[in-house]
């Protein structure tokens, strides 16, 4: 489920995907499922022509529109009509976009599985050797040597609901598991049932020391896409 949202940076500003709850083997054959967010969906996952790893390359396409543009790449009044824009319109470049980005965007977002970057044959190399990323070294980057261009603040909480959180803090601090909730884990090689609390109410008590404006007003910060991951 490849989207801004779950596109996640961590306090040097390297990026984190979250969400892999979609996952899916391929290995007994093509599968042809919805799976994913609407808009983000490809065409073989709209039609359910069966697939295995090309929408993958679709969805970064459309996320790379979208975090250039801040909008989707096909749209329409209702599901139907973004399905139908998804299948059969091309993508309309009316924000400035570079035309070295125009060219990788509309060949990550192939209509035709076989043609689309990515899915020619040569996987992920195709789309490392675009001459888009000509000036970027992948072995920097996926070592973490790269400065990443922003780096987030760890002090701030970038959900809407913060103050949720924080009104809640004394209710639930009490609050223990019953004695069955362990089975649910027992195959699991880690669990932490209080850490995300824990680590929530730090950040609460941080900002208040740092008294901050705004930052406990329930608004999101910023546009609310991007979150630190301590």
């Amino acid at each position: 489920d490849l989207k801004p949202q779950n596109v996640l940076l961590d306090m040097e500003g390297q990026i984190k995907i979250s969400d892999m709850g979609l996952a899916h083997s391929y290995a007994g054959g093509p599968i042809k499922h919805k799976a994913g967010t609407r808009g983000y969906w490809a065409p073989e996952t709209i039609r359910r022509s069966g697939y295995t790893f090309e929408p993958d390359y679709f969805s970064l396409g459309v996320n790379m529109f979208v975090l250039f543009s801040d909008t989707m790449p096909f749209n329409g009044d209702a599901s139907g009509a973004a399905d139908e824009a998804t299948c059969s319109q091309p993508i309309a470049f009316v924000h400035g976009e570079p035309h070295s980005m125009q060219v990788i965007i509309s060949a990550l977002c192939e209509k035709d599985m076989t043609k689309r970057l990515g899915c020619r044959g040569g996987g992920l190399r195709e789309v490392q050797e675009h001459a888009f990323f000509a000036n970027l070294d992948w072995g920097d980057l996926e070592s973490g040597l790269l400065q990443a261009p922003f780096i987030p603040n760890p002090n701030d909480i970038n959900a809407p609901s913060t103050k949720e959180v924080a009104d809640h803090r004394e209710s639930t601090a009490q609050l223990e598991a019953g004695a069955g909730e362990g089975e649910h884990f027992a195959e699991w090689e880690f669990l932490s049932e209080s850490l995300l609390h824990k680590e929530l109410c730090a950040r609460i008590d941080k900002l208040r020391e740092l008294e901050v404006p705004g930052r406990l007003s329930g608004k999101v910060i910023d546009d609310g896409c991007n979150c630190t991951v301590a």
